[in-house]
């Protein structure tokens, strides 16, 4: 039996052996590179998958097998908000500061990089004109290896439009 079945990376699971009878060996395959000989052995799943964990128990006698699925999930940050990005004005030069809170809270960088683009695509540096959409990428980036949820980026041409995008990396962009 387990203490449990599936949680988030790294997830810590207690085995213990059920066995009748007087088993005398006991291997323990963790549907990874890792065994043990242990009757009652923890196991510490790091990356997240679907594990296969097989005992293979044995007496004088008599041979035994049992499988249990553990199942291991990323730890993910499933809300990013962006705050105190000051949207393009007019004769303004682009505001290059922005806070970032994450939910599970902590969990990715707190200064974010942000750049700012001309509607050609081009990087812009100048001060705003009238009339012209402006569009900042703020870069944030996820910490105490945690991932992103899903497509959870920023991309801002003013301070209440948003689109979202994930770079394959880690990074929303």
């Amino acid at each position: 039996t387990t203490d449990k079945s599936s949680g988030v990376a790294p997830l810590t699971v207690q085995f213990t052996d059920t066995s009748t009878g007087s088993p005398s060996e006991y291997n323990w395959t963790f549907g990874s590179d890792s065994t043990s000989d242990e009757q009652n052995p923890t196991h510490k799943f790091n990356v997240s998958g679907t594990y296969q964990v097989r005992l293979n128990v044995s007496t004088d006698t008599a041979y035994s097998v049992c499988t249990k699925t553990i199942t291991v999930t990323p730890r993910e940050i499933t809300n990013v908000n962006i705050s105190s990005l000051t949207a393009p004005e007019s004769g303004q030069s682009p505001d290059y500061s922005a806070s970032v809170s994450s939910t599970p809270n902590g969990n990715v960088n707190s200064t974010p990089v942000v750049s700012w683009y001309a509607p050609n695509g081009a990087p812009f540096t100048g001060n705003f004109a009238n009339g012209t959409i402006y569009k900042a990428i703020v870069t944030i980036e996820a910490t105490n290896n945690y991932t992103f949820a899903s497509d959870i980026g920023f991309d801002v041409d003013d301070a209440t439009s948003i689109s979202r995008v994930l770079e394959s990396n880690n990074r929303i962009v």
